[in-house]
């Protein structure tokens, strides 16, 4: 599922920053953490939650990702000096197609399971 793999994709980059940039701040390097964390436990649940469950996993997932989306823009760019680096434009490329693949998923899987209205 494209959703579940966006997720992980986003998570891979937060480990990855926190690895290469060691993030002296301690704010910083655990919100990482806990986003990489939290990006797996929704990639895992998306894929493995009964029909019923999908919908309201995939809206966590996209508030989830839409607030690690708003972080980096609001804060950590200026707070890290890293907007040339190409692992926070990946970043944000793939939280923002995330969370309109999340979007979609909730959805669809609220409309399979509502049925037409």
């Amino acid at each position: 599922m494209l959703s579940a793999a966006l997720l992980v994709a986003m998570s891979t980059i937060h480990l990855v920053l926190l690895m290469r940039e060691g993030f002296d701040i301690p704010v910083v390097g655990s919100a990482f953490l806990l986003s990489a964390f939290g990006g797996l436990v929704l990639a895992t649940s998306t894929l493995l939650v009964p029909r019923r469950w999908l919908t309201p996993v995939a809206l966590s997932g996209t508030f989830f990702t839409g607030g690690t989306v708003g972080a980096l823009v609001l804060g950590m760019v200026e707070l890290l000096g890293a907007v040339g680096s190409p692992l926070v434009s990946a970043a944000l490329l793939m939280e923002s197609v995330g969370i309109a693949a999340l979007t979609v998923t909730a959805v669809l899987a609220s409309h399979r399971r509502f049925g037409p209205r």
